[in-house]
This record gives structure tokens, sequence and C-alpha cells, in this order.
């Protein structure tokens, strides 16, 4: 059965969600670059340290449950019909962890590495290590990592998808990312809560002045109908985000520019991607994926029960890991 095409509607707001004139849908929708229309690779480009910034987040996000719940995503999507055919890089950038914290990341990826090759999936898995000790370095070294590959027309038929380790997926998550991926250039699986509070329409001042966001339409935008849900069009996310590798070619020296000093400024980075070249990032309803802070969980997702699953899991994993050690 063919999927449904792509269908917006405009949510009556004050300011413009894609830099295009207040006005009709049909005035708005020609400002919208799609994204891709094919996926054929998907490399991600996991960040775990032990260090973070403060932060009150449950008890159950902790570094272990968070790889360990995405793991259980990841491996979901590979199993699934729809996407076997396409080829999954998933690569672990282990940044100033501790010795305990490493030691559990590369016995998770070589337990990960055992499953694939016995269920047979076209996915390859990678560790490496790094001590930057800081969000925005070890972004750009992955971001780097992304972009070395040859440029190919095939660029915009892969997706790179950044995962940060305070993150829980629900578990059909990555590919419903993905799916934000054929309506527009980039995507994310976080449905922020503050978008539905009074600072988005400019009650509160943000990033400096009064009505930020309210100037840039994030007080309400367009709800597209994707591949099997909606999706919402946003202006901001955190450094968990997708693309096509073609997209992030093209913007490369705008991300360069916001992530230049040792925090990223992803606040600044989508909205200045939106403004310039109306580079749209949806999120869907509900949220795939939620950033692991108290205060800002996704809606609607019993997110402390697929906390405590993780948690219990990682836990199993810790004791696997450490009677393969024992027995080696």
């Amino acid at each position: 059965m063919d999927k449904p095409k792509a269908v917006a509607v405009h949510l009556p707001i004050s300011g413009s969600p894609m830099g295009a004139p207040s006005g009709t849908l049909s005035a708005r929708l020609p400002m919208m670059q799609r994204g891709m229309s094919e996926l054929q690779t998907l490399r991600i480009f996991y960040r775990i340290s032990s260090g973070g910034y403060a932060k009150e987040k449950p008890f159950y996000v902790t570094k272990e449950a968070c790889l360990t719940n995405f793991i259980g995503a990841l491996l979901v999507y590979c199993r699934s019909t729809e996407f076997k055919n396409v080829k999954v890089d998933f690569h672990i950038l282990c940044d100033a962890c501790t010795p305990a914290l490493h030691k559990f990341v590369v016995g998770a990826v070589k337990i990960l590495q055992h499953r694939a090759t016995a269920l047979q999936l076209k996915l390859t898995v990678a560790c490496t290590s790094s001590s930057y000790g800081n969000g925005a370095e070890s972004f750009r070294h992955v971001f780097a990592v992304a972009l070395s590959t040859v440029p190919s027309p095939s660029d915009c038929n892969t997706a790179i998808y950044f995962v940060e380790d305070d993150y829980l997926h629900v578990p059909n998550g990555i590919s419903v990312v993905m799916g934000g991926l054929e309506l527009a250039p980039y995507s994310t699986g976080y449905d922020h809560p503050d978008k539905y509070t009074g600072a988005c329409l400019g009650a509160v001042a943000l990033g400096g002045s009064t009505g930020t966001l309210a100037a840039h339409g994030e007080g309400g935008g367009l709800v597209l109908c994707g591949p099997d849900r909606h999706y919402k069009t946003t202006h901001t996310t955190t450094m968990t985000f997708a693309a096509a590798l073609s997209t992030l070619r093209a913007d490369a020296a705008v991300i360069s520019a916001f992530v230049a000093n040792t925090h990223p400024d992803d606040f600044g980075l989508f909205v200045t991607l939106s403004a310039c070249s109306s580079r749209v990032l949806v999120s869907p309803l509900p949220a795939a994926s939620t950033h692991g802070e108290t205060m800002y969980l996704s809606p609607y997702i019993a997110w402390n029960i697929i906390g405590q699953r993780a948690s219990d899991e990682a836990g199993a994993l810790i004791k696997a890991i450490d009677t393969e050690n024992n027995s080696t």
C-alpha cells in the first residue's frame, strides 16, 4: 500500500514558522524544503560521557540505562521488515568516560555485535574514545566524521542521526525520527513541552529579548501528515537530531558556527537554520523520544515505565558483561 502524501495544516498564529509572510497555507508551503525520498543508509553517532551539565533528571535516566534503551530501539529498527534493506552504522564515542562506564560501553558493543551477527542484521558497530570533556568538542568530532566520506549522489539517501547520552526512545523511536525526514530536512523525536507554555508565545524573555520564540513563530506552526503519524514544525531542539548527509554538508558552516565554544548553542542553531534557509525541523506527535530532564519530558508517554525497564535491562547487561569478562 502506498504511503500517504504529506498534508500540511496551517495553525493560525502570530509570526511565520518558516520565514514566510503570515498568510495562507499556500504562501507558506513553497518555502518548506522536503526531506529524503528513499533511505538507503543510516549512520548513528551516539555520544556518551561521564560528565554532563547540571540538570535535574529522573532516577532512571542514567548513562547505562539510556544506552541500553537505545540499543533496544536500534534492534527493533534493524529487525523490522520495512527497514531490513537499510544499512545501519552505529558509532559510539566514549568521551571522558570513567573506567567503569567505558567497560560498560565496550561490553555492550560486543554483545550487540554478537546479536547483529546471529540475527544477520545489516548493522555494523564501532566504538572509539576521546577526552574532550565537553559537548561542543565531542559533537565537532562526530560531525567531522559524518562529513569525512567522499561526497556522492547517495548522500541524499544517507541519514545521519546524532544522539546524546541522556535520551530515552520508545521502541519504534528510530523509525519515527526517520519518518520525519520524509517531510523535512531535520527531524527529532523530542516534543519539548516548553513549546506549549506562555514562554513560547512571547510571555517571558528568552534568549535575551522578550518574545524571542514568538518572533520565530514558536507559538505554533504546521501539522504534517507523515508516513504513519502527525508531525509538527518546531524551531528548536537539543543536539539529538537527524538529517540527510547532503543537508549536513550544505549547512556545515552554519552548524559549525554554533558549536564553536564548549557548549553547543542548539537554540541558536535551529532558529538560524530555519530563518536563513527554510531548513525546517519537525517533531512527531506524540513524541518518539525524550530528553531526560525532569521538568521537560515529552508529554503523553509513560517515560517512568520505559525508563524503569531500561534500568532493569542495564543491570542485567552489566551482569552479562561481567560474566563474559570473567570467562575470558
